[in-house]
């Protein structure tokens, strides 16, 4: 089976920090998990990782116990500590972190966080057939494809393809060659998708029609403000054609000025008709 070139290795451990990390175009020590794990600092508030499915991974430094949506950053390779190597023998420690961090950045919080469920698969994947980690970063066409393969009649097509987004973008935060756009895994994805069973698959929803509305209306309290908030969304929505989630957030919490909108963003101008 072409798997048998996989040889699982034991984890790398963890190495005492190399020359200090302000230095650039001199660093003879070669770079160690601590010191790419201290070049990708974490983006956004502070998380502490929930510990329940990673259970079942494989003791490893590479992969440090973090929240998902910092895997895609945090969880690392032998490529990635070769990569560092490279990058600070031409530029400062501090430029690769702000490097890093814009890169991170480009994802928002949601997308990270799905991403890192996807790289769960992958890395559950992997440890079960005995994969290197010299072989998981960049992963070879064969690796994809099979990695695909092994979730056909298990997993809709959508999930697949996020799962395989989620490695891929693990690999540009790398900076690691992807293999994954070859037709050979394209063709597999395509037998997967045909092969996902029908209770995966989703029917079309009945779309939401002016009646819905009307019918929302008349339970609605327009003397109450959470009504009067929920009929103005609604409203937005139906009119303009958009997605609920552009207009409301999962929490309270949640809520950012920055990303979501509220009523203070809103513009009402009124237009006499024109006959």
């Amino acid at each position: 089976m072409f798997l048998g070139k996989f040889k699982h290795l034991s984890p790398l451990p963890i190495s005492s920090p190399s020359q200090s990390p302000t230095s650039s175009g001199q660093n003879s020590s070669p770079s160690s998990v601590e010191d790419v794990l201290a070049s990708r600092p974490v983006v956004g508030k502070q998380i502490k990782p929930r510990g329940t499915r990673d259970l079942k991974l494989l003791p490893s430094s590479l992969r440090p116990a973090v929240a998902a949506r910092d895997r895609i950053s945090h969880w690392v390779t032998p490529f990635s500590l070769s990569q560092l190597n490279s990058m600070r023998a031409e530029i400062s420690f501090d430029s690769i972190r702000k490097i890093n961090i814009a890169t991170v950045s480009s994802l928002a919080e949601m997308t990270r966080t799905g991403y890192g469920s996807g790289l769960l698969r992958f890395t559950e994947f992997c440890d079960r057939e005995g994969i290197s980690e010299y072989s998981r970063m960049p992963a070879s066409s064969t690796l994809l494809a099979s990695f695909v393969a092994d979730q056909a009649s298990k997993a809709s097509s959508s999930s697949i393809n996020s799962w395989m987004s989620a490695v891929r973008t693990w690999h540009i935060i790398n900076n690691a060659p992807w293999h994954g756009s070859s037709e050979f895994v394209a063709q597999v994805k395509l037998g997967a998708s045909r092969m996902a069973p029908a209770s995966l698959k989703k029917s079309p929803r009945n779309p939401v029609t002016l009646e819905h509305i009307l019918a929302l209306q008349k339970n609605l309290n327009p003397s109450d403000s959470f009504d009067a908030a929920v009929w103005a969304v609604a409203c937005i929505v139906f009119w303009s054609c958009c997605r609920l989630g552009e207009l409301t957030v999962s929490s309270e919490k949640s809520f950012s000025p920055r990303l979501n909108v509220d009523r203070f963003d809103s513009h009402v101008t009124k237009i006499s008709p024109s006959y």
